[in-house]
């Protein structure tokens, strides 16, 4: 079920599925269903059949018509007709999407769990540590975690430290906001600005590149 698709003003187009058809259902929405059984028939997992459906199905809901997506050699997804860039990210039962005529974009969804927690040893530097929230770690923790997978998707770098190569700046969590981030792990080192929401069960964090 489609439950965010908003035009931003930067001309990007974001949107969000929740997953709660099967995954016949979701083949019914597709053009050349045949050929898409065909492609899912490889994965061994349901959930990842339905998270490849439901990434297609949101580009064509969004755009109103059917588009092919397929894969860079580094795993990063494109749009064969280049009409426009694309991210997709999943988390649990949600997909999401974000698409740019011109420029890259990337995004994160990730679920509001204690796993994140457990983990921020291994993908937090320490000043990233030091600006947690306690009370609040949990949230706090899924935002860093997706505004670096973002990094990483609009970089599209292969290897990468986390902890030392992608920056957040000191922040405090809100519903919704932007944060100040910077990558080492190229050449141009570059800047950006991430924005994110927080809903009840995950958080969704996405940037579009600026152009000078």
């Amino acid at each position: 079920m489609l439950i965010n698709n908003t035009t931003l003003d930067n001309g990007a187009i974001l949107a969000v599925w929740k997953v709660e058809e099967s995954v016949n259902e979701l083949l019914q929405m597709l053009p050349n269903n045949q050929q898409y059984a065909q492609d899912i028939a490889k994965f061994g997992a349901e959930k990842r059949m339905k998270e490849y459906l439901t990434s297609r199905i949101l580009l064509q809901q969004v755009l109103g018509e059917h588009k092919t997506i397929a894969y860079k050699n580094n795993g990063a997804p494109y749009i064969t007709d280049n009409s426009y860039n694309i991210s997709i990210a999943h988390t649990a039962n949600y997909v999401t999407i974000i698409i740019h005529p011109t420029k890259k974009v990337g995004i994160d969804i990730e679920r509001i769990t204690e796993k994140v927690v457990r983990v921020k040893n291994k993908f937090l530097n320490n000043n990233e540590l030091n600006m947690l929230q306690q009370q609040n770690d949990k949230t706090h923790c899924a935002l860093l975690w997706a505004a670096k997978e973002t990094l990483y998707k609009i970089v599209e770098v292969t290897v990468v430290d986390f902890q030392t190569q992608f920056i957040i700046n000191h922040f405090m969590p809100r519903l919704s906001g932007n944060m100040l981030a910077e990558e080492t792990a190229t050449i141009n080192k570059q800047r950006y600005i991430l924005s994110y929401t927080v809903e009840k069960d995950y958080v969704l964090v996405w940037t579009v590149e600026q152009q000078p």
